[in-house]
């Protein structure tokens, strides 16, 4: 299975489902549709959309805390991909400060902070995020991705992992013959 679910096929599966939910949203105004339509657009590698769509909705209306919190970490997820760090670490600041409880701003602070070579802060983000419920499958899959992402620093990258002790188990898959790429 997974081998088939990649490239071209991957971009296609999301957009559709970025387009239902988009369809729902334009039709009924429910941000979670807005919310879940930018999540399968980042996936389907259309993060400027995704940014154009959140940032032409008012929140300011809004009193769900969750829903606040949601569409901030969405955001700032579009922003990290668009490159936009500060904004994005601000967006996400915003959301854990909304829910505290909540693991989803945790890693994405924890993601972008490694990526941007804060790699204590960043294992801090992920270690609250796990704290707060975050599956270790989820960091773990996190982890690699931004591994994949570093190529001139994989090696610093590696090594503050293993100084601060990120994510263990999945480097002695990987460095035991496990399928770390996969």
């Amino acid at each position: 299975g997974s081998q088939f679910f990649s490239g071209k096929v991957k971009i296609k599966f999301y957009r559709t489902e970025a387009d239902f939910y988009l369809r729902n949203y334009q039709k009924n105004q429910d941000l979670w549709s807005a919310i879940n339509a930018s999540s399968a657009l980042r996936k389907a590698e259309a993060s400027k959309e995704a940014e154009i769509l959140l940032e032409g909705i008012k929140i300011e209306h809004i009193t769900n805390k969750k829903l606040i919190s949601a569409y901030l970490t969405t955001l700032g997820g579009v922003k990290r991909d668009e490159k936009k760090v500060t904004i994005a670490i601000e967006l996400a600041t915003n959301a854990h400060e909304n829910i505290p409880e909540d693991y989803r701003p945790c890693t994405l602070l924890g993601a972008v902070h490694m990526e941007t070579g804060g790699y204590e802060l960043g294992y801090e983000w992920y270690s609250k995020a796990k704290k707060r419920g975050a599956p270790e499958r989820a960091i773990n899959d996190d982890l690699k991705k931004i591994l994949k992402k570093l190529n001139n620093n994989s090696d610093t990258f590696i090594f503050s992992f293993l100084k601060y002790g990120i994510a263990i188990t999945l480097f002695s898959l990987w460095i035991f013959g496990g399928n770390f790429w996969n």
